[in-house]
């Protein structure tokens, strides 16, 4: 029994140092409003996949099915309220169905593994879906994988926040 305890300790403690660790990525915030510290700076690649979670919103709120088909891999899944989807189905809500008046996002993270990215924060939108409002705060993470040198969204979940 102690031997499993000091296991599970060790095993606990290598998490959490690991989770430290440079080698498993770099991880950084969008910048801080004025009068509030600074985190750390923006490496290349977290720019990079920030810039390219807001062009992918962008598209999104203009139903630019060009733009979100140039964006998404093939296999991509998404996943939020209305349950589990794939690329085909999720544009063709966007842009088909989607109307959004205004978005804005906070608390991004970006966070970068080589040809991997994390992007995730709060996403707050007034919007409908088929002329159904659904608006309300939601809390996102996309993952993107960097192939032919751009940031291509692999797998998304949102998550609304209770009122």
């Amino acid at each position: 029994m102690r031997t499993l305890k000091i296991s599970w300790f060790l095993l606990g403690a290598a998490i959490l140092a690991l989770s430290f660790s440079p080698v498993l990525g770099s991880r950084a915030q969008t910048p801080a409003p004025a009068g509030k510290p600074a985190g750390p700076a923006l490496t290349a690649a977290q720019k990079d996949l920030l810039t390219a979670e807001k062009d992918f919103d962008e598209a999104y709120k203009n139903r630019d099915q060009q733009v979100m088909e140039k964006m998404t891999a093939e296999d991509a899944t998404f996943i939020d309220d209305t349950g589990l989807s794939n690329k085909r189905r999720f544009i063709d809500t966007a842009v088909k169905s989607t109307r959004i008046e205004y978005y804005t996002l906070s608390d991004t993270t970006a966070r970068a593994f080589g040809e991997t990215g994390i992007v995730n924060g709060r996403w707050i939108a007034k919007y409908t879906v088929d002329g159904k409002d659904v608006s309300g705060v939601f809390l996102f993470t996309d993952v993107f994988v960097k192939k032919q040198g751009r940031w291509m969204v692999v797998a998304s979940q949102t998550t609304r926040i209770a009122k």
